[in-house]
């Protein structure tokens, strides 16, 4: 079987719009995608089965509080019903996690569970039977993250998940091919997962999420950064924090502010039902998978843009000789170089957050070399064998190239604003792999600024032999050229499909498409809010149940055959307050006639984010 990453769609030949409409997430089968269920969203779900999960888990942990709080001692019966109750294994089906080239991941182990139920014990009395201490408890003890918050909500929740996935099966029109044994008993027809089977050799069912429920990093890995953001906008809570623990505690690194928020967590009540309640209160967001600012997901659909572009393909048949391998590596690297600089993929590295374009994450980059690599080393033509690993000692995402094993290339992938841990890293490194001679590096380094950041610059004179740093130039290309917005205007035509070419922009002293940025952003945001939307609200009116799709195909149709005669009437019926919007929105469409990005727009609008 073919083990290439794959997403659940494109594996059962499913419309992706489809399963945007229904607001599931797109797994991609056998590998992680770095996301989590965060418990503080599943009461704001869309979906009501999910919502309905948001009292399971309460319900779960009010148990649990009720046996922690009459347990005498530990390992007497209460406390040994609870430990029962607390185990969680990895939940693997949903493949979502900190997995590296799987989705296999940890999930809890005892001593974590034992440590939150000691925890819990010591404030038990501040609880008040409010199962939300335990969305404070686990965030604060060492070693206990997003991965095991998520693991664990997934494992209480597992029959709600479950029947959610039978729902969109069925909308799906999906044969189920499995029987699933949920955590409280139920049996389940499911799909199979293709590429995983359970430790019994049975086939591990594929469970699907909504998008909504998902956060890129829950409260569980940021629960000090979130407080001090709090902090900075409720006084009382700010004043308490500088009362209790110093004015330097927003100055302290990230392990000194979680001890000491945990010690006065259990130590004072006050402090903690303040806490607890500003938690309970706060209106938390989940992470935009379709936007994917951060790459998470989209990079193994952005990697197919890559073989457009075909390399050159002159190492065939390797010997097992650090030399030919070497040259073989090359070629993949200047691949990869020559397709983001010079056949303008530069682009998709960059994605609009909130007021700004911000880069992807150093993930995304790394990701999309492993699908670049993959592919060239997968095919026939080569015997070319790549493993990615974790580095223990740099903590850096390693690509190792190799024949047999003898002689091995090395790849890492690292941003250039990565402040003092690109110079550290490749220090380490070379301290590392200095003595060797069956071995070479090749160390990519991503540009994302026009001049090169100050540790690339390091690094560059500081280059050894067997270390090769090649710069990869991912900076805007088009504001050293000729301004995006202008050649637009002067319809200028691209082979490269300009996915974001439509997304409003802001001008920022971030911003890289600095120039004509606010033009293009005012006559979007006049398409959007002017034209889009009120004809969107006003089609919802007439069908409340009509779905966002068939609204967005009906708008979509009826603009593209208005003609500027009749303008006025259109603008009345739908309270359109110019006809220069109306002309705005059909030079749109003349350009964009798939629509653009009026889809996304018509499902804010029926979020409500628009």
């Amino acid at each position: 079987m073919n083990n290439q990453p794959q997403y659940f769609s494109d594996h059962f030949n499913i419309d992706k719009a489809k399963l945007k409409e229904l607001g599931v997430f797109d797994p991609i089968l056998n590998f992680d995608t770095k996301v989590f269920v965060d418990p503080l969203l599943l009461k704001k779900s869309s979906n009501e089965i999910i919502r309905n999960a948001a009292k399971t888990f309460d319900e779960f942990f009010i148990t649990l509080l009720n046996l922690v709080k009459i347990s005498q001692q530990e390992n007497d019966k209460p406390w040994r019903e609870a430990r029962r109750r607390v185990k969680f294994p990895e939940y693997k089906y949903t493949c979502i996690g900190y997995g590296a080239d799987s989705i296999n991941g940890s999930g809890s182990g005892s001593s974590l569970n034992d440590k939150i139920l000691r925890s819990a014990k010591e404030i038990v009395d501040f609880a008040k039977d409010d199962p939300k201490i335990f969305l404070i408890l686990p965030l604060l003890e060492e070693g206990i993250g997003a991965d095991i918050i998520s693991d664990m909500t997934q494992n209480i929740i597992d029959q709600h998940i479950c029947d959610f996935t039978v729902n969109v099966m069925k909308e799906l029109s999906l044969e189920p091919n499995c029987k699933h044994k949920s955590r409280n008993g139920g049996i389940y027809d499911l799909l199979a997962n293709p590429f995983i089977t359970t430790k019994s050799n049975k086939n591990c069912p594929i469970k699907l999420l909504p998008n909504d429920i998902l956060l890129d990093l829950p409260l569980a890995d940021s629960f000090d950064e979130w407080l001090s953001e709090m902090a900075d906008h409720n006084s009382d809570l700010r004043d308490s924090i500088n009362e209790h623990l110093g004015f330097g505690f927003f100055e302290e690194n990230k392990k000194k502010r979680k001890e000491s928020l945990l010690d006065l967590l259990k130590s004072d009540k006050a402090f903690f039902i303040e806490v607890l309640e500003a938690l309970k209160n706060h209106d938390f967001s989940h992470y935009d998978i379709e936007q994917d600012w951060q790459g998470l997901h989209r990079w193994l659909k952005d990697a197919e843009k890559f073989v457009k572009f075909k390399p050159s393909n002159k190492v065939g048949f390797l010997n097992d000789d650090l030399e030919e391998i070497f040259l073989a590596v090359s070629e993949i690297v200047d691949h990869f170089k020559h397709s983001i600089e010079k056949e303008e993929l530069w682009r998709i590295f960059w994605t609009p957050q909130y007021s700004e374009l911000v880069h992807v994450k150093e993930f995304y980059s790394q990701m999309l070399f492993y699908a670049v690599a993959s592919s060239w080393v997968n095919s026939k033509d080569n015997n070319l064998s790549m493993v990615r690993l974790i580095n223990r000692e740099t903590k850096l995402i390693d690509f190792r190239f190799y024949v047999s094993g003898k002689y091995a290339i090395n790849v890492q992938i690292k941003h250039s604003d990565n402040y003092s841990g690109l110079k550290k890293g490749y220090d380490k490194t070379v301290e590392q792999k200095i003595s060797r001679s069956k071995e070479k590096d090749y160390y990519l380094v991503m540009n994302f600024n026009e001049d090169p950041s100050k540790q690339l610059t390091a690094i560059k004179k500081s280059e050894k032999e067997g270390f090769k740093i090649v710069e990869i130039d991912v900076v805007d290309q088009e504001n050293k050229q000729t301004d995006i917005f202008d050649a637009m205007e002067m319809d200028l035509e691209t082979d490269f499909e300009l996915d974001n070419m439509f997304v409003e922009y802001e001008k920022s002293s971030k911003n890289p498409y600095k120039k004509g940025a606010d033009i293009k952003n005012e006559k979007t945001n006049n398409i959007k809010h002017y034209v889009i939307k009120p004809i969107f609200l006003s089609k919802r009116e007439k069908n409340k149940k009509r779905k966002v799709s068939e609204i967005k195909n009906s708008i979509i149709t009826e603009l593209q055959n208005l003609d500027k005669s009749q303008f006025d009437d259109f603008s009345k019926k739908y309270s359109i307050s110019k006809n220069l919007y109306l002309e705005q929105t059909l030079e749109y469409l003349d350009k964009k006639q798939d629509g653009g990005k009026i889809e996304d727009w018509c499902y804010d609008i029926s979020n409500g984010k628009l």
